[in-house]
């Protein structure tokens, strides 16, 4: 039999050991450095053919070269101020208060109203000192970094973040319509037509987070949002976990359902208790919504957030 040398164990005990917090913050990091650079690649893109088009436009309205330099440097004129807008330090002070419209663990919601634009904003203001008493300052990294990066009809978005010596605002777009959760107390039972548009529409906006690689794991009726429009949006990514979310949407192919349970009841069987990137262990969640896998620590993915749909 081979036997290790010295000098490949003072090697193996060297190497420092990552504990799981480390490894979650160091996935987070990652993901949201790729995601930024993808959404920067493609504004560039995009921004690319918005001038090809404005070329094309010009020259089939027979504007004069210097007419073309006119309406080309008030675009850049206009891009310049809205980026010199963008890196305008944001203070609270640049918000009017309006209402408290609701109270969480380490903080409050307000409805304000931005002094300078008139936009009309729901802020999310949480203490940072309550947020490290209760171990808290990951996952609302976590909640920003997602409504930071995503351009994403279904999810709700973030207008500002900012912070102060003792507190931290997320300033996001306010969606009169409520809650579903609200709607529900109010008219208790949905008729047929509208409990299958808002299922369809969470059913969208599920989709479209795990598509950027995230768990929600707090899936409910509160967080789901309702816009002017009678849209749903996706709210509270608080509990939320970076995840390689390889699984299509399940009701796509109803049929597969069986199928694929059998097969995922095997393949976790086979790894057994084995960590994986794929897989999230924390038991996070509102009891009502969590999936029984949660409670196993075997370890879970994407699909817990389909039994909340449930």
């Amino acid at each position: 039999a081979t036997q290790t040398s010295p000098s490949r164990k003072r090697e193996a005990k060297d190497t420092p050991q990552v504990s799981n917090s480390s490894r979650e913050r160091a996935e987070a990091a990652k993901a949201y450095i790729e995601h930024k650079y993808s959404k920067l690649k493609r504004e560039e893109s995009e921004k690319k053919e918005c001038w090809d088009e404005l070329g094309r436009k010009m020259l089939e309205l027979n504007l004069s070269q210097t007419e073309q330099n006119m309406i080309r440097q008030n675009i850049l004129h206009n891009e310049a101020e809205l980026m010199r807008q963008r890196r305008k330090r944001v203070t609270v002070y640049d918000f009017e208060p309006v209402s408290i419209i609701g109270r969480g663990a380490f903080g409050e919601v307000r409805l304000v109203r931005h002094k300078e634009t008139n936009e009309v904003l729901a802020m999310k203001k949480m203490n940072k000192s309550e947020m490290l008493h209760k171990n808290q300052v990951q996952h609302v990294r976590a909640e920003r970094n997602v409504l930071a990066m995503a351009d994403n009809p279904w999810i709700v978005q973030l207008r500002y973040s900012f912070q102060d010596e003792h507190f931290l605002y997320l300033a996001m777009e306010y969606l009169p319509g409520g809650d579903l959760m609200t709607i529900l107390m109010k008219r208790d039972i949905l008729p047929e037509d509208e409990a299958r548009f808002y299922i369809a529409e969470t059913i969208l906006a599920v989709e479209s987070v795990h598509k950027m690689n995230y768990i929600h794991r707090d899936l409910k009726p509160d967080n789901v949002l309702i816009g002017s429009d009678g849209h749903v949006k996706l709210s509270d990514f608080g509990l939320c976990k970076h995840s390689d979310v390889t699984a299509n949407n399940p009701y796509s192919n109803l049929r597969k359902l069986e199928i694929d349970a059998k097969h995922k009841a095997y393949m976790d069987k086979k790894s057994e208790f084995r960590r994986s990137r794929k897989l999230a262990f924390s038991t996070v969640g509102t009891p009502d919504y969590i999936a029984p896998e949660v409670f196993r620590r075997a370890g879970y993915d994407e699909t817990v957030d389909w039994w909340s749909v449930g």
